[in-house]
């Protein structure tokens, strides 16, 4: 769609070369950014295993002072 739409627009080859150029900067960004998305939900994960780990450990010294 964005193809037919250029297609419409009046403009030189430089235009259309400097919209092509921002497309793939702003595609790069986007990769970047989902990598960072796939890190911090790692992450997040990580630190919830470690969590659960670290209560359970808590619950079962409750259990066994009691």
């Amino acid at each position: 769609m964005a193809k037919a739409l250029i297609g419409h627009l009046p403009g030189s080859d430089l235009a259309i070369a400097q919209l092509t150029a921002e497309n793939a900067v702003l595609r790069s960004r986007v990769a970047e950014l989902s990598a960072e998305v796939t890190d911090l939900r790692e992450s997040l994960e990580a630190a919830n295993a470690f969590a659960d780990d670290r209560l359970v450990e808590l619950v079962e010294s409750q259990s066994a002072a009691i």
